[in-house]
């Protein structure tokens, strides 16, 4: 009896996995928020870009959506080792995300603010309970965000080591004298250690700012540890 050809008895494929708007989204994440289009989320689940408008509306909720669900795997620090560490924690967390999503550090942050401002008010309460009033805990909150953002979307600008520097860096290099030059050769070469020693900076000067405001009303000073009844509920929120 002759043997039946082999496309005979070849196993058929397996059914599509079906949509959903959890799978949307994490295809929206592996293309990277700041690069996501309908286009090519479609391709990545293998189907048409009108199909997922039955879980999305729009790009832009869309990326909004993949904005929220990468905060939510990256939630706030545990704010129990005190403020410094909790927002040196939390810009680092802010540097890692913002520089592996280059078009979320060089956005317009007003786009995002339904998503990241809850995150903020969650940090503001985290340093509320360590003794910050709410005009020093915001300004803390505002600085290091800024700082971590600025500093995020200058260095997606910069050479990486070994390339070539632009033309407008090499002339920047040779207007500066050597002693200059050499300190700016070491931001290029590492821009994070640059940010965190501004960001040291900052925090120094937070915490004499909140030893003299204490002082001056007579109240507690802000201590390194946050109240144990007042641990924030992580949000969410990069700029």
């Amino acid at each position: 009896m002759p043997t039946p050809p082999a496309s005979r008895t070849a196993p058929r494929p397996g059914p599509k996995a079906r949509l959903s708007r959890s799978r949307v989204i994490d295809a929206a994440l592996e293309c990277g928020v700041d690069r996501v289009t309908m286009q090519a989320v479609a391709e990545r689940l293998s189907t048409t870009p009108s199909a997922l408008y039955k879980y999305v509306r729009n790009l832009d909720e869309l990326v909004i959506a993949a904005l929220q669900e990468l905060l939510r795997r990256a939630p706030l620090p545990d704010p129990a080792a005190g403020w410094r560490s909790f927002l040196q924690a939390e810009a680092a967390l802010r540097w890692d995300v913002l520089t592996s999503n280059a078009g979320l550090a060089l956005a317009d942050v007003s786009r995002f603010e339904s998503v990241t401002t809850p995150r903020l008010v969650a940090m503001v309460d985290v340093l509320a309970g360590c003794g910050f009033d709410t005009d020093d805990a915001v300004l803390a909150v505002d600085a290091v965000l800024d700082l971590v953002h600025d500093g995020a979307a200058q260095a997606i600008g910069l050479p990486r080591p070994g390339d070539t520097p632009t033309a407008e860096l090499q002339a920047r290099l040779d207007a500066c004298p050597p002693r200059v030059r050499s300190a700016i050769e070491r931001i290029v070469a590492d821009p994070r250690s640059h940010v965190e020693r501004k960001l040291m900076l900052v925090l120094d000067g937070l915490e004499r700012r909140l030893a003299t405001s204490t002082t001056g009303r007579g109240t507690k000073r802000a201590t390194t540890r946050p109240a144990a009844h007042s641990r924030a509920t992580p949000s969410r929120r990069p700029r």
